[in-house]
């Protein structure tokens, strides 16, 4: 910890520091070229300084802060100059896709940001700064000439990316930064460099360090959480991806990435231990999935009551240490290795968590417990100490008990008995939590659909929400994806419906069929057409069942709806069928919800939905008569994205 100062010390270090910015800002003049700043005339002016301190100030300041300032000085005038000639400028010409309508891409558009050469001819930056791009183009500080770049690896949940250049001429005496290896103190004094608000040279904010936190670096709130460092500092679009030095040692200790519109002059980077797990990860494995995560869901245990009952064995314990696990999700690592819910989460690795489930990060700082998951890879293992009730112990070791009653704490038997738990220990691996809805555009979630008369559906996910929350009159698909987002694959069988023959036993779900990945499937949109009339209703629901059968996929689906549309091959609907069109479908009686579930016909297609009364009901020979038709008016070229299936 530093100690603080007096304020006759405060007051000397004030216009001492005002020299040191001075000397600074030699270095980056407001031409852009840059030019080495004056070293031995800041030297010489802060020697003197220093040696002028004992003299005027011995009556003000005592002697040990006197030693500390002197130090200080000293470090300011040898302190290294910051690489400016590292940084870069990025041009990201970009198309989005329109995952609403996948067919569809978005219009072009063109952004600019910053990076900074880490050596191995790598440049790092955010992730939205060369999100989508078509053409990504390079130019460096001070030297003319922009390159064609391409990305190496790219991470939404990390917003850090990898760049590189193919031509030898940009890497010619381009030099690399140097890394900070700790997370900044607060207070100390760090500068922002980068190519804000359209400049086309670098400009540069400074200011300290206020606050470590835990956030979500993907600011979408969804997604674990990391480290975060705040700043006093300006970070303004354009100054995403470029580098944050730590102003005494040169040093990066962080990558800007994000500005507050409700906090002026504030700023926030990714610090270096979320740097270094990201380039270790793409090392090790050339790319960068999910984060860890143990897949607890967990309650704060700052109620006396809780805490003698379930930790006390009947009184209150002396210390503010454990949290009740409350849930574990299905498929997680802590499933895998034991845990149950309801035991008491005590300590990760020998860090003990607290009653509000946070751990000490360095001195009287504190994070929350995530802190000690989300800092390693995927396949390392950490040690949880437990304490485990005896009721829970009997469950462990009952062989009848299913794991869907393992996975939720039930407090009415633990009331029952008010023995002291049992300490216990249990080797964790650890591994993404599988999610309903899968997270990362490209590397979970890939933009496929499939169209039953006009009807759209297409896979729910974080990429889609995203997009819809920037679109207009998308309040359907917001409302069912803010509710799916963040349930675990093994809610696909919540329906919420009774007697449903397709529910199976909890245990017998995890050998279903072939281990195919859980998908919830939305209506995005309802072309218009006859064949649709009445179902704008359906946009937003979650597809339930087809024909009584439960859809469990979109492939799936394609495989439930490829007999009704046997023909309709890939290009059908450049060209509607005129004599489809012509022919009127033969009378028959469409069949009931119970029917459909007990015997599927081939002259009907109904659609069930969740949480939802009202069906969607297609004739099978009007569906195929206006399915071309569709098709072509909506410039779409296949009925489904996916292949048909074989056979």
């Amino acid at each position: 910890m530093k100690r603080s100062r007096s304020a006759a010390a405060v007051a000397l270090i004030v216009p001492l520091h005002k020299m040191e910015i001075e000397a600074t800002d030699d270095v980056v003049p407001m031409g852009g070229v840059a030019r080495q700043p004056s070293m031995p005339r800041v030297q010489r002016n802060l020697s003197k300084s220093s040696s002028n301190l004992s003299r005027s100030w011995a009556e003000h300041v005592d002697a040990s802060e006197i030693g500390d300032l002197e130090a200080e000085l000293q470090a300011i005038a040898v302190a290294p100059s910051m690489p400016f000639e590292a940084i870069v400028h990025i041009k990201n010409n970009s198309a989005t896709l329109n995952l609403i309508s996948p067919w569809k891409v978005l219009g072009p558009q063109t952004s600019t940001g910053t990076g900074f050469h880490i050596g191995k001819r790598r440049i790092l930056t955010n992730c939205h700064v060369v999100k989508d791009a078509t053409s990504l183009r390079v130019s460096r500080h001070g030297t003319p000439g922009n390159f064609d770049a391409t990305v190496l690896c790219q991470s939404h949940i990390c917003d850090l990316a990898l760049v590189t250049v193919a031509e030898d001429e940009f890497w010619e005496g381009l030099p690399a930064v140097r890394f900070q290896d700790a997370v900044p103190d607060l207070d100390d004094t760090v500068c922002a460099v980068g190519y804000p608000l359209g400049a086309t040279s670098v400009t540069l904010t400074r200011g300290v360090v206020s606050n470590v936190k835990m956030s979500d670096l993907s600011l979408t709130d969804l997604q674990e959480c990391q480290l975060n460092v705040q700043i006093d500092a300006a970070i303004n679009p354009g100054n995403s991806g470029g580098p944050v030095f730590n102003q005494r040692s040169g040093e990066v200790v962080g990558v800007a990435f994000s500005g507050r519109p409700d906090a002026k002059g504030q700023g926030f980077i990714i610090p270096t231990p979320v740097v270094r797990n990201f380039l270790a990860t793409y090392e090790a494995t050339g790319s960068f999935g999910r984060l860890p995560d143990l897949g607890i869901r967990g309650q704060i245990l700052t109620n006396n009551s809780m805490r003698r009952l379930l930790i006390g064995g009947g009184t209150r314990p002396r210390h503010h240490d454990g949290i009740l696990i409350t849930c574990i999700d299905q498929y997680s690592a802590a499933e895998a290795a034991g845990v149950l819910a309801g035991d008491i989460l005590m300590a990760i690795d020998g860090h003990a968590i607290s009653e509000e489930g946070e751990v000490v990060f360095r001195g009287h700082e504190r994070v929350e417990y995530q802190y000690l998951i989300t800092s390693k890879q995927c396949g390392d293992q950490v040690e949880l100490s437990l304490l485990r009730s005896a009721a829970n112990t009997a469950k462990s070791a009952d062989t009848t008990v299913t794991k869907k009653k393992k996975r939720v704490v039930d407090l009415t038997k633990l009331a029952a008995s008010l023995a002291e738990p049992t300490p216990i220990t249990l080797p964790v691996k650890l591994a993404p939590t599988r999610e309903l809805c899968p997270r990362e555009l490209y590397k979970d979630y890939f933009p496929e659909f499939a169209l039953i008369g006009g009807l759209v559906f297409v896979i729910a996910g974080l990429p889609l929400l995203e997009q819809c929350l920037h679109s207009r009159g998308m309040h359907e698909l917001i409302g069912s994806l803010t509710e799916l987002i963040g349930s675990k694959e093994s809610d696909l069988t919540k329906s919420g419906e009774e007697g449903d023959d397709d529910d199976e036993d909890d245990d017998k779900e995890e050998d279903g069929e072939g281990g195919d990945r859980a998908q919830a499937l939305l209506c995005s949109s309802c072309l218009a057409h006859d064949v649709n009339e009445g179902f704008r209703d359906f946009v937003g629901c979650r597809l339930l069942r087809i024909n009584g059968k439960r859809v469990k996929n979109l492939a799936h689906l394609v495989e439930l709806m490829a007999p009704y549309m046997a023909g309709l091959a890939e290009g059908q609907g450049k060209e509607a069928s005129s004599t489809a069109t012509s022919k009127e479908p033969a009378p028959t009686t469409p069949p009931n919800q119970e029917d459909a579930a007990a015997a599927p016909s081939k002259d009907w297609v109904v659609l069930n939905f969740y949480s939802h009364e009202e069906s969607a009901v297609f004739e099978t020979q009007t569906l195929r008569a206006a399915t071309p038709t569709i098709l072509q008016q909506h410039k779409i070229p296949s009925w489904t994205s996916l292949p048909p299936p074989q056979g």
